[in-house]
């Protein structure tokens, strides 16, 4: 519990963005505060997070086989909350983000530390490429790719 306690203030920024951000990258920087909000289970609902992601979304983790789409994701992010999972604290890093139209392409660096159904607690560093679709006024997740990176020592 103390390690989780120390990850917790290690993280406790949720969306580092630097200052440099135009307009419309800062839109970008809206959406990832607002993925990262509707991914906080204890005050939002999976359909809130559901309702952050484009209806053709993917995820794929760089070395798998396996390239999940929008329901399959959803389905999985619930069962883990189902088991008893949840997001403690939580940092992304922004990277770059370029925008092309319609399209938003950002590169970010995000820990999460997560705590278990008997308060056990894990902890993953990933980089993500990530692609934005705009959708009215605002902009969805279209496509995420994941590479897993080691943690940083405590």
């Amino acid at each position: 519990m103390r390690r989780l306690l120390w990850i917790a203030l290690w993280l406790a920024g949720t969306v580092n963005a630097a200052p440099r951000w135009d307009e419309q990258q800062q839109q970008i920087v809206h959406a990832m505060q607002q993925l990262a909000d509707a991914s906080d289970y204890k005050s939002a609902s999976i359909d809130d997070y559901a309702s952050q992601l484009c209806d053709d979304f993917t995820r794929w983790t760089i070395g798998s086989q396996a390239v999940n789409d929008k329901d399959g994701w959803v389905e999985g992010v619930s069962t883990w909350i189902a088991r008893g999972w949840s997001v403690a604290a939580r940092t992304a890093d922004i990277v770059d983000i370029q925008v092309k139209g319609d399209f938003a392409f950002s590169r970010r660096i995000v820990t999460e530390a997560y705590i278990g159904p008997n308060q056990q607690s894990s902890m993953s560093t990933s980089a993500l490429a990530e692609t934005w679709h705009r959708e009215g006024d605002g902009w969805k997740l279209y496509q995420l790719t994941v590479q897993p990176l080691p943690n940083p020592k405590s």
